[in-house]
C-alpha cells in the first residue's frame, strides 16, 4: 500500500501553486523586472522559470521516457529555458502560464501509473532516483522558490544548483530579493 502517490502529489502540487499563484498576483506588475544583482532571475524570469519546470518533467518523464539523464545536454535545454524566461510577458500573461501549465502538470501527474512512477532514472554521476522522487522534487523546488513574505520584503528566488552552473547555466547564486510598496 502506498501512502503517496500520483493523487497526492498532484493535489499537493494544486496547492503549491495557488500559493505561487498568489504571490504572483500580489507583486505589482511594475517590480517584474527587478533584479538586485545582474547575476539574478527577475520576478518574471523566476515565475517562467517554475513555469518551465513542468515541461521539462513531461519531457523527462512521457515524452522521451528517459531512464538515463548521463550523456544529456543540460546546457543547451538552460540556454532555451533561459530564452523562454526572457521573453517579454504581461504579469497577467505570466500568472495565466502558471495557472493552465500547472493544472496540466497536475492532470498529467495523477493519472500516472504507479508503476512508472517507481521506474528508477540514472542521475549524472551515478546515482538514481524514482520517478515519484525526481517529480517530488519539481514541486519542492517550486515550494522553495517564491518565498514567503516577510514584511514588505518577498523572497522571490532560490540559488541555483551547482548541477545547472556544471551544466552550462549561465547564472550563479540565483537570490531575488525585492522590497515592495
Amino acid at each position: 500500500m502506498n501512502l503517496y502517490g500520483p493523487k497526492q502529489l498532484a493535489e499537493s502540487m494544486r496547492t503549491v501553486r495557488k500559493n505561487t499563484i498568489q504571490i504572483a498576483q500580489d507583486i505589482p506588475e511594475r517590480e517584474y523586472g527587478y533584479r538586485p544583482t545582474s547575476d539574478s532571475r527577475s520576478v518574471s524570469e523566476m515565475l517562467m522559470h517554475i513555469v518551465l519546470l513542468s515541461k521539462f518533467d513531461y519531457v523527462v518523464h512521457e515524452e522521451s521516457h528517459l531512464s538515463l539523464l548521463e550523456g544529456i545536454d543540460f546546457g543547451t535545454f538552460i540556454n532555451k529555458s533561459e530564452i523562454e524566461e526572457n521573453r517579454q510577458r504581461s504579469k497577467n500573461e505570466i500568472v495565466d502560464l502558471l495557472s493552465s501549465e500547472g493544472e496540466r502538470w497536475a492532470q498529467w501527474v495523477e493519472k500516472l501509473p504507479e508503476a512508472l512512477l517507481s521506474e528508477q532514472v540514472r542521475m549524472p554521476g551515478g546515482g538514481t532516483k524514482n520517478r515519484l522522487e525526481m517529480l517530488l522534487g519539481t514541486k519542492e523546488h517550486e515550494n522553495a522558490s517564491p518565498g514567503a513574505a516577510h514584511g514588505d520584503r518577498t523572497v522571490v528566488g532560490r540559488r541555483a544548483s551547482s548541477d545547472a552552473k556544471a551544466a552550462g547555466g549561465s547564472r550563479r547564486g540565483r537570490v531575488l530579493t525585492s522590497a515592495f510598496a
